[in-house]
């Protein structure tokens, strides 16, 4: 075989391997990017029926206390709450206690960062550790009372 021919033969088996890594590396690739593209639709809106038990940590004046939210999540599938605040649409009351129990110096925190597990179904039970503080001016007739918290929560498929 001639020295051209054996360079044609060369370059001719080179063009194919190129060709053939080529085609190889389109599959891998738009394989690959395809296996990303995953349509989940839209979660159901979490709702926080009630607080229901009694907070790990209660509230007293000039300190900071828990939540206690029982809340219902709709989907098939776990969410967690990633951030609470103040609800944009209710203010925090008050029932029971020693006398008048003005609510004034009782306030939602903004929290965030949080990771706290809300699995699917009705009723779980959640307690958000300090969540709501109460200033030191607080009326003394709020001792005992049971505070009606209403918050807004971020939540977020894991």
């Amino acid at each position: 075989m001639s020295r051209v021919r054996k360079s044609l033969l060369w370059f001719a088996i080179v063009a194919v391997v190129c060709a053939l890594s080529g085609a190889a590396a389109a599959y891998y690739s738009a394989r690959a990017s395809s296996s990303t593209v995953v349509n989940v639709g839209s979660a159901k809106a979490v709702t926080v029926v009630a607080a229901t038990g009694t907070p790990t940590t209660s509230l007293y004046p000039g300190g900071v206390g828990d939540v206690t939210l029982t809340v219902d999540n709709p989907n098939d599938f776990a969410l967690r709450i990633i951030a609470l605040g103040p609800s944009p649409t209710a203010a925090v009351t008050a029932s029971g206690g020693t006398g008048p129990c003005t609510v004034t110096g009782v306030s939602v925190a903004s929290l965030t960062g949080l990771d706290i597990a809300v699995p699917p179904g009705a009723g779980d039970v959640i307690d958000v550790p300090g969540a709501v503080a109460m200033g030191t001016d607080s009326d003394s007739g709020c001792q005992g009372a049971t505070f009606s918290v209403p918050v807004s929560l971020t939540v977020e498929k894991p």
